[in-house]
């Protein structure tokens, strides 16, 4: 297998032809086999880019098409089969990357063109967003197999510290200060919550939550966010900046005159509230911009440019559809009343911001952690996607047991005597509390059996599996599992649909 498979999305998303059904197969392996010039094909994809996204009616056959061959593929397609394709990945690693980067910085051009054009249609916005997702997938196996080979054996955890390709940066963005007041951070969480925030819509993202450069009143950069143990919260910005995360993007509103308006509206708005009433501003469960006296992380950025641009500045420009878990009662139990809501990634396909930087942690985080992070948030994915789609395609429902109810109604009660204060919020609806704890639960059975897979297929291939892997795995673990009424998993999720209920 070439070095450019490793590459895999972009060899197939740009340098694929067109081809029929009946096909695939035979195209797939003639393009595995036949050896080719990695760097000459990369440039002439780069303008194939440029052609396939002309418009939003080539914009969704050109990307749909494509991601629907790397569904196809295993994982072992994306890496080297022998000691010369090794060395030449080797050799080329990190021009690799840095090509992948320019393709998504490319992709992310043409949708502000189509954009500001008005030719940005829903369907190619949707794809255009799973492609970004696609592409930062392939980014990440890459470096894991490059730290693998020990070819990266030095990582920064400084938020948006350290070389490339740990930091990715944009070459057109041209600023002596990396970082403005008013600026915003796209952060990925490591917590199971993180991935269901982060999967919520109709078409899934990557990112979980927010965060503002500010300025208070002694002239002095913080943060400003809203998170869900706390509520609004003030952080000194290098205090912040030290802080282990596993992804963040780093974006620029385009007019900086209103940025730095709207990071000194954001720390006024969470200042005021604390100066005033002695506590944050509670956090929002029911991501609801219209309730003035909660705030959730998103809405806190859509309030601070509101108010720097005297509600000129509405963000985002497209809002993440949930229509999908419309037959479910998730979003009801969870508090979320509107089917159009503005996700944390939504941020990241507004053509108002450019795009700065890009950072991942390479490393693992907590001390009991066994993998690194970037492989532990991307099963977290699966898990979560996985549960989303049982959910709403086959009819699985959490079971409302008295074992979930005790220990929602402990947890409340342990938290109102003053234990769990950095998990959760005193004033978390029992409903809320009560769907997070089902999702954990799962979750963590779930999570214990793909990690063991994992570990396992890690050792014998020496790289991780690819996602539609994983998803596979997990539904093989769950039909076995209801086939036994008397399981751990039917006892907390269950359908009429599983084999032998």
């Amino acid at each position: 297998m070439n070095i450019n498979l490793l590459l895999g999305f972009f060899f197939f998303i740009f340098l694929v032809q067109k081809i029929s059904a009946r096909d695939v197969s035979k195209e797939l392996n003639q393009l595995i086999l036949r050896p080719i010039n990695f760097v000459d094909e990369v440039n002439k994809g780069i303008l194939q880019v440029d052609t396939g996204l002309k418009g939003s009616e080539q914009c969704v056959e050109f990307i749909s098409d494509k991601l629907g061959r790397i569904d196809l593929l295993q994982s072992s397609s994306f890496f080297p089969q022998n000691l010369e394709e090794i060395r030449q990945l080797e050799e080329k690693g990190n021009e690799t990357l840095g090509k992948l980067f320019q393709i998504q910085l490319t992709v992310r051009k043409k949708q502000q063109e189509l954009s500001k054009k008005g030719r940005l249609t829903f369907e190619c916005l949707q794809n255009i967003r799973r492609s970004t997702r696609y592409l930062r997938f392939m980014e990440d196996m890459l470096i894991e197999w490059l730290i693998e080979q020990k070819k990266m054996t030095s990582f920064a955890e400084n938020v948006l510290g350290g070389q490339f390709p740990q930091v990715m940066r944009n070459p057109e963005i041209n600023s002596s200060e990396p970082f403005l007041v008013g600026d915003i951070f796209l952060i990925r969480g490591k917590s199971i919550v993180s991935a269901m925030i982060a999967r919520i819509g109709d078409t899934e993202l990557q990112f979980s939550h927010l965060a503002i450069i500010g300025l208070n009143l002694n002239n002095e950069r913080v943060i400003v966010e809203a998170l869900i143990p706390y509520g609004t919260r003030i952080t000194p910005f290098d205090q912040w900046m030290r802080q282990k995360e596993a992804r963040v993007v780093h974006f620029r509103y385009s007019d900086t005159s209103v940025a730095l308006k709207a990071g000194k509206a954001a720390y006024e708005l969470a200042n005021s509230y604390i100066s005033k009433n002695k506590i944050n501003i509670p956090y929002d469960f029911h991501m609801s911009s219209l309730d003035a006296d909660q705030i959730f992380c998103a809405e806190l950025i859509e309030n601070a440019y509101l108010t720097a641009s005297a509600s000129k500045v509405l963000l985002p420009e497209y809002k993440s559809m949930t229509t999908k878990f419309k037959s479910t009662p998730f979003l009801k139990n969870m508090g979320i009343e509107a089917s159009e809501i503005f996700a944390p990634g939504d941020i990241e396909f507004d053509s108002r911001f450019n795009l700065v930087a890009e950072y991942r942690f390479l490393g693992k985080i907590e001390s009991e952690d066994t993998i690194p992070i970037l492989r532990k948030v991307r099963m977290q994915d699966a898990i979560i996607q996985s549960l989303y789609n049982w959910m709403t395609l086959e009819n699985f429902q959490f079971v409302d047991s008295w074992k979930i109810n005790l220990k929602t109604i402990l947890a409340k009660l342990f938290r109102y005597f003053g234990f769990f204060k950095d998990r959760m919020p005193t004033h978390i609806p029992y409903s809320s509390l009560k769907t997070i704890i089902q999702f954990e639960d799962t979750s963590h059975l779930l999570q214990k059996h793909l990690f063991e897979m994992e570990k396992k297929f890690y050792q014998q291939h020496k790289h991780s599996m690819h996602f539609q892997e994983m998803l596979r795995v997990l539904v093989d673990y769950r039909d076995g599992m209801c086939r036994d009424s008397q399981s751990e998993f039917v006892a907390l999720i269950r359908s009429n649909r599983c084999p032998g209920e």
